[in-house]
């Protein structure tokens, strides 16, 4: 979904006379699936070497850099003091990786492991989200700028549009029973998700106010 993207920001980068150690590559969570069919980082960097980055540019945004932004200065670096964190590359502008050293031991060799892995404790991360109760009136897309409910028609709203790549935008959208639908008028169709707005009633916990927005995603024609 980034691709679009990366040609420019490898154009913008290459004009600088450094990088900055600020700007680093990452990934967000990926399926396992991909992992294991493309890749993790390791994809990211091919895409930006594929466009023009050179490989030790790319290289240090995944190491270095990484390090540096997390600080982590026991990372990022082969120097005295530092962990025995290594891999070997034998093609810099492919990222092929063949063999990986974790804490000096070496544990893989050409994508197979070379010691076995032990799968360590796992804590099911239940009970984090905490919010107030909601009812159903928390949920009703309010439109006007005052906050009030505009007649029943039609009304345009701002939205944020997209997932990955976002940005503002506007669509028209049918108001029923003096209540925005979650059904545009237009032909590209989006659920509205939630809503704060100016006007809106006093903010409960949790609940943003102040700034007209309402967040929305492409419901794929579902109803």
């Amino acid at each position: 979904m980034i691709d679009p993207l990366l040609p420019q920001v490898v154009a913008d980068l290459a004009a600088l006379p450094e990088l900055p150690t600020h700007i680093v590559a990452c990934t967000d969570d990926l399926f396992a699936l991909t992992l294991l069919t493309e890749g993790g980082v390791d994809h990211l960097l091919r895409r930006l070497i594929g466009y023009g980055m050179p490989a030790v540019r790319a290289l240090r945004l995944a190491t270095y850099n990484a390090a540096y932004r997390l600080g982590r200065v026991d990372l990022g670096l082969v120097a005295a003091g530092r962990r025995a964190d290594l891999i070997v590359l034998s093609d810099l502008e492919a990222v092929r990786v063949d063999e990986v050293y974790s804490s000096g031991v070496h544990v893989a060799h050409e994508g197979r492991m070379l010691v076995s892995c032990e799968e360590g404790p796992s804590v099911p991360p239940l009970h984090t989200v905490r919010v107030a109760s909601l009812a159903p009136e928390d949920f009703v897309v309010r439109v006007a700028p005052d906050g009030s409910l505009p007649p029943v028609g039609t009304a345009r709203m701002r939205v944020i549009d997209g997932v990955i790549n976002t940005k503002w935008a506007e669509i028209e959208v049918e108001v029923t029973s003096a209540r925005s639908s979650s059904h545009p008028v237009t032909s590209s169709r989006r659920s509205c998700t939630a809503t704060a707005n100016t006007g809106s009633p006093a903010a409960r916990p949790g609940k943003r106010v102040g700034r007209r927005m309402v967040r929305c995603r492409r419901d794929h024609g579902l109803a």
